[in-house]
Order: structure tokens, then C-alpha cells, then sequence
């Protein structure tokens, strides 16, 4: 589960992007920074636990270069969000208002990042089983 709150979020700030393009209210602005950042601070936790499971497909060639390509999107994704995230804020810690067109680009980067990279992760989960526990 821990690793559907940073994609949600990400999901959710280009989400809040398009409400505040189309509604101009300035409280989905607001609200995309506070994904934006819960995006970055969970994918970072995300992306240890992902480093731990990435020792288990070790010498499974075919395991691996999923497994690369997932945390490659990924991490993507993070640095990309992490920009976007520096971009929206002003030098009081403040929302940016009217947000930077590039910071909208770049969360819209980020959620096509964020999908490719989640079917990726889920190729490994539920498909060859990578870091789930088995009952016995």
C-alpha cells in the first residue's frame, strides 16, 4: 500500500493543476503543492523500500530490466515532481499564483511517468510475484 500514496498523489496534483486552469479558484493551486509535496516525501520513502526489493531480482535478467526500467520512470518521476515542486513555491514558502506554465507541464510529465512506471511495478508484483510473501 505504501507505494499507491505517492502515485495518487502525483495523479492528484495535475489533477488540481486542470481544476485550477479551468475553475481558477486559487484553492486547487494550494492544493496541488500539498500533493505536489506529499507526492515527493512519500515516493522517497517509497523508493527505499523499492531498493530493497530491487536486491530480491538480482540474476533474473528478465526480472531486473523490469525492475530498472520501473525505478528509472520512477525516479524520473520524483526528480521531475521535486522541480516542479521548487518552481510552485516563492521565497516565503508561498504558492506561486498564477503557477509557472512549466510547473503545469511538468506534473503532466510526471502522471504519464507515473503510469508507465506503475504498470511496470505492477508487472513485477502481480505478475512474477516480486516482494510478495508467501503462505505456506
Amino acid at each position: 500500500m505504501l507505494v499507491h500514496f505517492p502515485l495518487a498523489a502525483w495523479l492528484f496534483t495535475a489533477a488540481s493543476d486542470v481544476t485550477w486552469l479551468v475553475m481558477g479558484t486559487p484553492f486547487f493551486s494550494h492544493m496541488a503543492v500539498f500533493m505536489c509535496l506529499a507526492g515527493v516525501a512519500a515516493g522517497a520513502i517509497a523508493a527505499m523500500f523499492g531498493a530493497g526489493d530491487l536486491q530480491r531480482v538480482k540474476g533474473q535478467k528478465s526480472l531486473e530490466r523490469i525492475a530498472y526500467i520501473h525505478a528509472g520512470l520512477m525516479g524520473s518521476a520524483w526528480v521531475l515532481s521535486t522541480i516542479a515542486l521548487v518552481l510552485r513555491i516563492d521565497e516565503m514558502f508561498m504558492t506561486r499564483i498564477p503557477e509557472p506554465l512549466a510547473v503545469i507541464v511538468l506534473d503532466f510529465l510526471v502522471a504519464a511517468l507515473v503510469l508507465a512506471g506503475a504498470f511496470f511495478g505492477g508487472e513485477l508484483v502481480y505478475r512474477h510475484g516480486v516482494g510478495v510473501k508467501r503462505e505456506t
